[in-house]
């Protein structure tokens, strides 16, 4: 099969992006054939120019933003874009192409003017989780994101159940990423003390690390001393309150704030558990990540953590906003060893076997395979009926 996958950014550190790495991986893999289109040339190109995956770079914008300055620019430019990949659709006469993320609309647009097959694949919820709103309005942007679809991919059935009322059940297809990494070896087995716990992800109100510091506060407060670490790149003015709140909370010096890592392992391995704070997952690549460590997970009951965790087996959850919840949930792990090493061992086993790059790029090429099976046997049907 031939396949054209439009990617949203020319980055390669968000879950949208790993995931379209990970898939032109695989596919490739599998003996298909893969093209790239990128709105501009950065980390993303470079790698997979590296891995012989070749990448068009066609400028084109998000009709998605937290603030709906210049809509009618974007509109035109989104407009010229897709005549674009149109031609270049027409030149590589591919089987299917694929539109990652909601934010882009002309790979969708450009299908429909070459006559072919199209994917859309959702990564987000986009209001509530990173607060983006359409250019065109809600109502007519996702009948487009409807109609112009053979197929729509999401990444987690929280995903799903938010976008089903608008976009038909029928094409609505749910696959867990592969989260593919190169498992760093076994440290050395975890001193009991001091209990550490990380929380990875960018610090911003959205990822909920206040929770995690008013746990740690509680914790102290009960004579449990755990240490934590906050990974990633830093709101500046979050950043300068979740200090405070640690200074206030007389935990300064049980608190680490570690600039933002692409190979954030290390700080996992010498982890004991890690925290997922975030109110809206829509999936939780870092999640997966930590399960794969054999790390149990103690992660906010709403959206996609929900689903990734299965609490008292592969991890633990707390409701939203409940900092004294999430204080018992941790020590709960640091009283009784023998519940996190059994939460670890079972969450490493339920990871590997439900999110590998083999079980991913089987599960897209299905998708794949069953949209253009359906739009030739419509095109057949359609032959049939012309007198």
């Amino acid at each position: 099969m031939k396949i054209v996958w439009l990617s949203h950014s020319e980055g390669l550190a968000a879950g949208a992006e790993l995931c379209l790495w990970e898939g032109t991986r695989g596919l490739v893999s599998s003996g298909h054939d893969l093209h790239v289109i990128a709105p501009a040339r950065g980390r993303l190109a470079e790698r997979l120019t590296d891995s012989n995956v070749p990448v068009t770079v066609i400028p084109y914008r998000w009709w998605m933003h937290s603030r709906l300055r210049l809509p009618l620019k974007r509109l035109y430019q989104n407009v010229v874009a897709a005549k674009r990949i149109a031609e270049l659709f027409r030149q590589l006469r591919p089987d299917v192409a694929i539109s990652n993320t909601l934010t882009i609309p002309s790979g969708a647009w450009a299908a429909r003017q070459a006559g072919i097959p199209h994917i859309w694949y959702i990564h987000e919820f986009g209001r509530e989780d990173h607060g983006l709103k359409f250019d065109l309005g809600k109502r007519l942007s996702l009948g487009m994101v409807s109609r112009l679809s053979d197929a729509v991919i999401v990444n987690s059935h929280a995903v799903r159940r938010k976008f089903s009322t608008a976009i038909k059940a029928s094409r609505l297809h749910v696959i867990y990423y592969a989260v593919d990494f190169a498992i760093p070896p076994a440290a050395a087995e975890l001193q009991e003390d001091p209990f550490r716990l990380c929380l990875i992800g960018r610090i911003c109100a959205g990822k909920g690390q206040e929770d995690a510091l008013r746990a740690v506060g509680r914790l102290r407060e009960k004579g449990i001393g755990a240490y934590l670490s906050l990974v990633g790149n830093e709101n500046a003015d979050y950043g300068r309150f979740l200090r405070r709140l640690a200074k206030d909370l007389a935990i300064e010096s049980q608190v680490a704030f570690v600039a933002f890592t692409e190979d954030p392992f290390a700080i996992m391995t010498r982890s004991h558990a890690a925290l997922m704070c975030s109110r809206s997952e829509a999936f939780g690549r870092v999640t997966v990540e930590a399960m794969k460590l054999g790390k149990p997970v103690v992660g906010v009951d709403r959206g996609a953590t929900s689903e990734l965790i299965h609490d008292g087996k592969t991890g633990l959850l707390y409701p939203p906003g409940d900092a004294e919840a999430l204080s018992r949930k941790i020590e709960l792990l640091v009283r009784d060893r023998s519940l996190l090493k059994a939460l670890g061992e079972n969450a490493r086993e339920w990871s590997h076997r439900t999110c590998s790059l083999e079980t991913y790029t089987a599960a897209l090429y299905g998708i794949l395979k069953k949209a253009l099976d359906a739009r030739s046997e419509s095109l057949r049907e359609t032959r049939q009926t012309i007198p």
